[in-house]
């Protein structure tokens, strides 16, 4: 093709050759053809990139694994500049109502997938977090899905360089069971409460003779205004007849070996202002 003429063939294009020893060679060859005594001739000037191409070759490979593993992430990861996203994880989108990331990325606005009461929050952390400030690197939000439902999430942030860019990368994991979990639980407890405390019977918790709970109707059977009056008592066995107190005693040593011990009885009480009392026990072991 050369002799044809200059244009002919290209001047530069890389080679696949191998070595004696039978080592694959990446080559990146320059012809020139040139005039050389006895007639045309071509200079060749050789370069070897197999090292150069082993690199990107790993580089390639290395960036393919990195996008599997966050792909496959069961946490949710965003990175954006100035709450406008630049790279968003399959999971992340799905935890929003989104099918792709790239709905995500088309939406572009960070700031539009927080629920509106977090915003003024999240704008302040970010404020601090790019003027070097010390914001907290783990909080919990309440996000806002494509559909305008809330969604509580678990958020860890920090500055990282992406594309060349300072940017913030964060990681969310969803955790709207854990706070319907918890707020069950809180109103749940509120009702056993209220049952406990408005309860027209004494109610104790203790160890060691000494009161760990109980309501009102409790101090009020021995004569005390308030419950905080029974926890400050130095030992309950004040409120036992002193006739009573060793038998009591033996069977709070016996129900914590767990050798038997009568669960219902009737017991000798001391009010505080010395007049006794006969009450209705009934007691079990729990955990507190």
């Amino acid at each position: 093709l050369r002799a044809k003429g200059p244009a002919a063939a290209p001047r530069r294009l890389l080679l696949r050759a191998r070595t004696l020893d039978d080592r694959p060679l990446a080559l990146e060859v320059a012809a020139l053809p040139i005039p050389w005594p006895g007639g045309r001739a071509v200079q060749l000037a050789l370069v070897d990139r197999s090292e150069l191409e082993a690199t990107q070759a790993a580089l390639a490979e290395r960036e393919a694994a990195f996008h599997h593993i966050i792909d496959g992430s069961l946490q949710g990861i965003y990175v954006h500049v100035d709450h406008r996203f630049l790279f968003v994880n399959r999971t992340f989108a799905e935890m929003f109502g989104y099918d792709t990331p790239e709905a995500v990325l088309a939406r572009g606005d960070v700031l539009a997938r927080y629920a509106p009461d977090e915003r003024q929050r999240l704008l302040g952390y970010y404020a601090q977090r790019v003027s070097g400030g010390v914001p907290p690197v783990r909080y919990e939000f309440q996000g806002l899905r494509k559909d305008g439902s809330t969604i509580w999430l678990e958020n860890r942030v920090r500055i990282v360089t992406w594309q060349g860019r300072q940017a913030v990368l964060a990681t969310v994991i969803d955790i709207s069971e854990r706070k319907r979990a918890e707020q069950e639980l809180l109103a749940s407890e509120e009702k056993y409460r209220n049952v406990v405390e408005d309860s027209l019977q004494g109610i104790l918790i203790q160890r060691d003779h000494r009161a760990l709970f109980c309501n009102q109707a409790f101090a009020t059977l021995f004569g005390l205004g308030t419950p905080e009056e029974v926890y400050a008592l130095k030992s309950l066995q004040e409120l036992v007849a002193e006739d009573w107190r060793a038998q009591m005693a033996a069977y709070a040593q016996a129900r914590l070996l767990g050798e038997p011990a009568p669960a219902r009885y009737v017991g000798h009480g001391r009010r505080m202002d010395g007049r006794e009392c006969w009450m209705d026990t009934s007691v079990k072991v729990i955990n507190w």
